[in-house]
């Protein structure tokens, strides 16, 4: 099992010259992390498998959890989402699963008298909803 953390981020005057030369560097990157106990929405969190998440009085487990104890266990590796009550897990790598709204790249091989349209896709269209 492997933890990715991060130290917080350390308040320093806006003046300093060092610390605004450093935030400008292309290697650095910096993170928002939120100190929260409780899964923070708007905060995103890595998780590996077998590593504690929350409390299972606190949250239902979702996809990609399960619970051990009071815990809810991280299954698989990726970014833990909550949805109000709910926590699931991410997985890093997974295979695209198509929603209503979602952008497709298509050629339309048959036209029908009808209001259907016969359509090949060539790929599924990526990063836009």
């Amino acid at each position: 099992m492997f933890t990715i953390s991060a130290l917080p981020a350390r308040h320093i005057a806006s003046g300093d010259d060092y610390y605004d030369r450093a935030r400008q560097h292309p290697d650095v990157m910096y993170l928002e992390v939120e100190a929260d106990d409780e899964l923070n929405s708007t905060a995103s969190r890595l998780t590996s498998p077998g590593e504690p998440i929350t409390s299972s009085q606190a949250f239902m487990r979702g996809h990609g959890t399960f619970v051990e104890g009071e815990q809810v266990i991280a299954s698989v590796s990726g970014t833990v989402e909550r949805v109000n009550k709910l926590v699931s897990v991410k997985p890093v790598k997974s295979r695209y699963t198509p929603e209503v709204g979602d952008l497709v790249v298509g050629r339309i091989t048959e036209a029908c008298p009808t209001t259907f349209a016969g359509i090949t896709f060539l790929q599924l269209a990526t990063g836009a909803k």
